[in-house]
């Protein structure tokens, strides 16, 4: 609302006034703006971050992400990979990139970046079942059955994993369909 918006403004304007030549203000300044869906000026203010410092991975990211919210993960995947260029070991940048393939269905592309995702974070069950997701769109129920269960051993109670589990065994194994969507709810 208008209300909440000029909010924002007031303490843009702050943020700026503060430290205008940090380019993690501008950065901040593109996240905020990405969540009031105000796409041009984000780009804007990330490549305000980026003239300054052309080399921090998280701004890339957030660029990324910023397109990948707007519908736009091509591109989206382009910014990614320039963090992963500066920082191959973040899991996060491999997380957000897979997604991105993951949504223009390029699921063994998916796999691939999940499986490094979780080379870097493997406690993370939110990989796991990421994983097991690309697996099960791309044809693989056995791959999927598999890493949906490790998403488990990593965290019994996340509920998204009983989901794909229960979603995984609904044709073929109903018992087993009702047993894991009663452990998600």
């Amino acid at each position: 609302d208008y209300k909440s918006q000029d909010s924002v403004k007031y303490y843009v304007s702050k943020l700026v006034a503060s430290d205008s030549a940090s380019p993690v203000v501008y950065q901040s300044l593109g996240i905020i703006f990405t969540e009031f869906k105000e796409y041009d000026e984000a780009i804007r203010m990330y490549d305000v971050s980026l003239s300054i410092d052309s080399l921090n991975p998280d701004t890339w990211k957030s660029v990324g992400a910023t397109y990948q919210a707007m519908g736009k993960d091509t591109a989206a995947i382009y910014r990614y990979n320039k963090a992963w260029a500066i920082d191959s070991t973040d899991a996060s940048t491999y997380n957000q990139m897979a997604n991105s393939y993951f949504t223009i269905e390029r699921y063994k592309d998916a796999q691939y970046l999940f499986g490094r995702a979780i080379e870097y974070n493997p406690s993370n069950a939110v990989l796991y079942v990421n994983y097991g997701m690309a697996s099960e769109w791309a044809g693989e129920k056995d791959a999927a059955e598999e890493y949906y269960k490790k998403g488990l051993q990593k965290d019994v109670a996340y509920s998204a994993a009983y989901y794909r589990l229960a979603s995984l065994y609904a044709a073929s194994k109903p018992a087993d369909a009702v047993k894991n969507l009663s452990l998600a709810i």
